[in-house]
């Protein structure tokens, strides 16, 4: 069985794996995979990230992170925002993927085309997509995001104590005692030089 891995960070990290003993994959059933820093305690090591099974198609598994585990700025020089070229891209498939899993783990997970074109983004927005890329980790698009959560209280999505100190932005609270915080998608926002994200109410918007 391959999976999809997708990690709610103020960027959203997705990528293909085939994983040794995977258990009988369906849609939100939950899984631990790779590791990452949660509860704001280096001293006592990264903690289990867990996953959710969006869906299961030829013989490939979507999963996606169940909180956002960091906060990382989109990209890194003010120039149009693309995925291609975007910093949160080359973080993710470097110092997120070498700090999340073992060896084995990074073995098991597959280079995946990922789609970049126009259908991909929000027809009401007119920016470039860009071109499609190759990459082991990456975030949802527009659409995607529309298709797994349809119900703007699905797309609502809790934090880690690790990401509300590097600078997440947090509302209310929630029974996992952490409030809700934003998320970045792959796809551009409505202007030149603007990314489209997911807030803490569950509706899309786009910024800097």
């Amino acid at each position: 069985m391959a999976v999809l891995i997708c990690a709610f960070f103020l960027a959203l990290p997705c990528s293909y794996a085939e994983l040794k003993q995977t258990p009988d994959l369906k849609p939100d059933v939950e899984i631990l995979f790779g590791q990452y820093e949660a509860d704001k305690h280096p001293e006592n090591g990264k903690e289990p990230i867990e996953w959710i099974v969006l869906e299961v198609q030829d013989n490939k598994a979507l999963l996606v992170s169940k909180q956002a585990l960091d906060c990382v700025s989109f990209y890194q020089s003010k120039e149009d925002i693309v995925w291609l070229s975007s910093g949160i891209r080359e973080w993710l498939n470097g110092e997120f993927w070498n700090e999340s899993f073992t060896e084995e783990e990074k073995a098991a997970i597959l280079e995946t085309e990922i789609s970049n074109l126009a259908e991909e983004g929000n027809d009401a927005w007119t920016p470039a997509m860009g071109s499609d890329t190759t990459d082991k980790v990456f975030l949802l698009s527009y659409q995607e995001a529309m298709r797994f959560f349809q119900e703007q209280n699905d797309r609502k999505i809790t934090g880690t104590e690790y990401a509300r100190s590097q600078g997440a932005r947090f509302a209310g609270i929630t029974s996992f005692g952490i409030g809700e915080t934003d998320w970045w998608l792959r796809s551009p926002g409505r202007a030149s030089g603007e990314a489209a994200f997911v807030n803490v109410y569950g509706n899309v918007g786009t910024k800097k």
